[in-house]
């Protein structure tokens, strides 16, 4: 090829490249892709984590309580289901954001009388905890929450992201 006809023809096809390569944020209400942060957390079920021994219970995690914690866009949402559904031996680990409200991060409420949901303050969606799935059962949102890998090793569940999100 020519040097002229080599660059005709990077001309051409250079503003294609750009307009396909480019992403732009999604509006509101739009399927966001899961933000790229940082999960590392480790949940002693014997210590801290008591609680989610009981099948059907929740755990938020707001606060790092090592120097190694990350705990994603809002915290985590864990839950225990029935040991026959989800993964992680009925182990599930959910970002705490609200993904209809993304960029905006909107922590859920959960556990409201006793329930196995979250709720959006904003929006009003009900995400569904029950089967470990973070599915919204009612409200704005057709989204599923942002959900990281839980391992179970003895008696610690380790939740990360490790490049895997459940969508």
């Amino acid at each position: 090829m020519k040097t002229k006809e080599w660059i005709r023809w990077l001309l051409a096809v250079s503003p294609m490249v750009v307009v396909c390569g480019c992403r732009t944020a999604p509006t509101l209400g739009e399927a966001p892709d899961p933000p790229m942060v940082p999960v590392s957390c480790t949940i002693d079920l014997m210590a801290e984590g008591r609680a989610l021994l009981e099948p059907f219970s929740i755990m938020t995690v707001t606060e790092p309580r090592r120097t190694s914690d990350r705990l994603g866009v809002a915290g985590l949402l864990v839950v225990h289901t029935d040991t026959s559904f989800g993964d992680g031996d009925g182990y599930a680990a959910f970002d705490l954001a609200c993904p209809y409200e993304w960029p905006s991060v909107v922590a859920l409420r959960v556990g409201q009388s006793g329930t196995m949901e979250a709720v959006c303050p904003k929006c009003g969606t009900v995400y569904d905890l029950t089967f470990g799935a973070g599915l919204p059962k009612e409200g704005k949102s057709s989204y599923p929450l942002w959900q990281y890998r839980v391992t179970v090793r003895d008696t610690f569940l380790e939740i990360t992201n490790n490049g895997y999100f459940g969508h």
